[in-house]
């Protein structure tokens, strides 16, 4: 077997290995940049809408809201009405059930607390009749509940938008940060590659194995001037590795700061709003 050959072979099919997977890799680095910046910039947009939608949130009377429904409500008093007549339960329970009556209304507990002084309307010196003209009953119209009602739902339905965007942008960089994990493995495939393909069989070239075996052939061959040369070629593949190891490492803490910056808050309806399910 002729030694010279199968090393220079070596050398050159091994070369042109590394040369092609070297170029796929800096392509999908820079890719990955492309990536993150994407996704960074859904993210910062998503999060400008979710404060914008809080702010709304935030200008939404939903005591009153709640209140002037359990008011208005013809459910609500038929069935209080009915279980005064029947029920011998606690003033607290008798509100609990007439409160799963109302349609609308929204999560507070509040919304209990008000029912229960509703049916101790009648037993409490210090609560208003709620009969007649003058009766808060009819401080407000259907039409002004019927309006914060719809706007009420509109915001429900930016929150779950919302919460399908974080989720999507969560999933997305997950999966970004296990395909760097890949990239980062074949980097270091590609540096080991590039030592044990072409560096070591040129640092083997020429080799008489007649007279010298192939360690001693190594041996002497790595003190001629040409192991400069192949160790300076090595040295540009150990740093392109690292430049490309150390973007990887740049794009990952992007992905983790954003990660950082999604919590159940984000990912769940009442982290939106107390008052949503």
């Amino acid at each position: 077997m002729d030694w010279n050959w199968f090393f220079s072979a070596l050398a050159q099919s091994g070369a042109a290995l590394i040369g092609i997977i070297g170029a796929f890799l800096i392509s999908r680095v820079l890719s990955e940049k492309d990536v993150s910046n994407r996704i960074l910039y859904e993210f910062r947009e998503i999060a400008f809408k979710r404060m914008n939608v809080l702010n709304d949130i935030n200008n939404i009377p939903f005591e009153w809201y709640n209140r002037n429904t359990i008011l208005q409500s013809q459910e609500f008093w038929n069935r209080l009405i009915h279980l005064e007549s029947v029920s011998s339960d606690d003033p607290e329970t008798i509100a609990a059930e007439c409160l799963s009556e109302v349609y609308g209304l929204y999560d507070s507990p509040d919304n209990l607390s008000f029912a229960t002084r509703l049916v101790l309307r009648n037993k409490s010196n210090d609560e208003y009749e709620y009969c007649g003209c003058y009766s808060p009953i009819y401080s407000v119209s259907f039409d002004q509940l019927d309006i914060t009602h719809k706007n009420i739902e509109n915001l429900r339905y930016e929150c779950k938008v919302l919460m399908r965007k974080y989720g999507l942008v969560k999933n997305d960089v997950s999966g970004s940060i296990k395909r760097l994990r890949t990239i980062n493995r074949i980097v270091v495939l590609l540096l080991i590659g590039s030592l044990t393909s072409v560096c070591i069989p040129l640092m083997m070239l020429p080799m008489d194995i007649s007279k010298l075996g192939i360690f001693e052939a190594f041996s002497c061959n790595s003190l001629w001037a040409r192991g400069s040369f192949i160790g300076a070629l090595f040295i540009i593949m150990a740093i392109l590795c690292t430049i490309l190891m150390a973007s990887l490492r740049e794009v990952k803490k992007s992905y983790m700061r954003i990660l950082s910056k999604i919590s159940d808050k984000h990912l769940k309806l009442n982290g939106y709003c107390e008052y949503f399910d």
